[in-house]
């Protein structure tokens, strides 16, 4: 194990340790780890006074408030979890300095016209008379009420209320824009998340044996429980089938693989006729031209967008590259396609300038990126 791998896998023990309480045993790992030197000693308590100080500071400062709601649902354990990476995150950069892991903090930025590029909560809503209801985090409206269905924006939600019995309904679609993302509730109080470049179709109000609805990009789901009326997740040829649980559903087309990742509850899915069913903290992939792989995950990594943090690990600059540039607005492309495979761990904050991003990468000495306009060229 190379000494970044393992002060990453340090940095997680530690978070363990923390998670399971002072009476827990401390990892034989670990143990010889401070065996090793005095340095790493006041190392590991520099950890923990970092984590404590950050788990007491951000826990109600990370999420935006329709996450926090969903967050209460999850038990404490796996909450307490998620913060306690993302603030060992920063202690890890800490302890290390600059390396291939990556605590996003502003520095020196990139000066370019990309440097001014931020995500936002922006959508387009079109009604099912084909009106176009442009949304975003800074107006409070009343769009329309339709078939019994009230709909208004508040912030970054749309929010569907069902206000009296109708067996009559329309189908409407929600719209996110590459740099946006906006949170809804359905009719039936399903929460969800859309990221950017994504949309869902689904009507206005649920009738009938099933809910469903159809979705492309990036969406996650918070699904109101109701046995009598299954809610169904269609995209890309398979269909995610649930009762009431949290789970995310990253579609993209131009990706050619889809990936449902199980936070709470149980799913079901469907390709063909083949079925799997999903446990907590397991993900579903299916590639074109293969069956479904079931892989075991730490899910909150795969949501951690929602909270306010956009996490990856060990992925590839290539992958990387693909959702910054949906999530920022901007083009990319690699002028030497062997930088693609470069793999790095990174916590970046939410709204982050991407010049800040970018800069970090770039002092790795493992990537290099050219702006012209609101395209980046990738070099080594």
């Amino acid at each position: 194990m190379d000494n970044l791998s393992k002060r990453y896998r340090i940095a997680r023990l530690i978070v363990r340790q923390i998670i399971e309480g002072a009476d827990a045993p401390m990892d034989k790992e670990l143990e010889e780890w401070l065996a090793e030197s005095e340095d790493n000693q006041r190392e590991y308590e520099d950890i923990r006074r970092r984590l404590r100080e950050d788990l007491r500071q951000k826990e109600e400062s990370l999420a935006p408030a329709a996450w926090k709601k969903t967050e209460r649902r999850l038990p404490k354990r796996r909450t307490l979890r998620r913060i306690a990476q993302w603030a060992a995150a920063a202690c890890v950069a800490f302890a290390m300095g600059a390396g291939a892991f990556l605590w996003m903090q502003a520095e020196e930025e990139l000066p370019a016209t990309v440097s001014t590029n931020t995500k936002s909560y922006q959508a387009v809503l079109i009604l099912g008379d084909g009106e176009r209801v442009t949304l975003n985090d800074s107006t409070r409206q009343f769009i329309t009420e339709k078939a019994g269905t009230r709909i208004s924006t508040e912030g970054n939600t749309v929010r569907y209320e069902a206000q009296e019995e109708s067996e009559t309904t329309e189908m409407h679609t929600l719209l996110i824009p590459r740099g946006g993302e906006f949170h809804m509730e359905l009719a039936d109080g399903t929460q969800v998340w859309l990221n950017s470049e994504s949309k869902l179709t689904y009507p206005a109000r649920f009738t009938g044996g099933t809910r469903e609805v159809a979705m492309e990009g990036e969406v996650c789901f918070q699904v109101a429980k109701n046995e009598a009326q299954p809610f169904i997740v269609r995209t890309g040829g398979i269909a995610v089938k649930v009762l009431g649980t949290v789970f995310n559903v990253d579609a993209y087309p131009d990706n050619g693989r889809i990936a449902t990742t199980l936070v709470e509850g149980k799913v079901e899915i469907q390709a063909g006729d083949e079925k799997q069913t999903l446990l907590p903290d397991q993900q579903a992939v299916l590639e074109k031209g293969k069956g479904i792989e079931v892989k075991k995950v730490y899910a909150e990594d795969y949501i951690s967008w929602i909270g306010g943090v956009f996490h990856f690990t060990e992925a590839s600059l290539e992958e990387i590259m693909q959702k910054l540039s949906r999530w920022y607005n901007f083009e990319f492309f690699f002028a030497n396609a062997d930088v693609k495979d470069a793999h790095f761990t990174l916590n970046i904050r939410r709204y982050e300038n991407v010049s800040d991003i970018l800069s970090k990468i770039e002092k790795t000495g493992r990537a290099h990126f050219n702006i012209n306009g609101r395209t980046v060229v990738v070099s080594e």
